[in-house]
């Protein structure tokens, strides 16, 4: 007779790939705050001085558990070091190239193509999150603490929904 296990209390991927997991979480993170605060920061509610340190401390933060929580696996070709420095160079990378991407677009549209690819870019960033996340390998779902679990998913949808109403009402 065969018994089966009850699972549901532990997530994970088919191949935890805590390289580009990493790379792609801390990037998701970075590159929402960086539209958010982009936001923010040309409608006035906040200053690039104080945008500038909160879109270090996100990517700091982020690459910071997206690492501690790769190292569930033990790391392999590029040993520790590796692993916490690739990551945060690749996601460096990818928003260095989005930025430049949208200040290309920005620039050669002949319409104001901001809504658009500010919701776009959000979006994405958002989804590069989560994937990263679920990229990167298992969590246990009990450790975290059942009233605080999914406060940082509420946060972002509210700074997110407040960057969305000002898009809409400034354009």
């Amino acid at each position: 007779m065969t018994s089966f296990t009850d699972d549901s209390d532990v997530t994970t991927t088919s191949h935890p790939r805590p390289i580009i997991g990493t790379s792609v979480w801390t990037f998701g993170a970075m590159l929402w705050a960086y539209v958010v605060l982009g936001e923010y920061t040309t409608a006035g509610f906040i200053g690039e001085a104080v945008a500038g340190p909160i879109l270090i401390l996100v990517a700091a933060v982020s690459w910071a558990i997206a690492v501690r929580r790769s190292l569930v696996t033990p790391p392999r070709r590029f040993g520790i070091l590796g692993r916490a420095l690739v990551p945060g160079a690749i996601a460096l990378l990818l928003l260095t190239f989005c930025a430049l991407f949208m200040n290309f677009v920005g620039e050669s549209s002949h319409q104001n193509q901001d809504v658009p690819m500010t919701l776009a870019f959000m979006v994405l960033g958002m989804l590069a999150f989560f994937g990263g996340q679920r990229l990167t390998g298992s969590v246990d779902k009990q450790s975290l603490t059942k009233t605080y679990a999914h406060l940082p998913l509420i946060g972002a949808i509210l700074v997110s929904l407040g960057a969305v109403l000002h898009l809409i009402v400034a354009n």
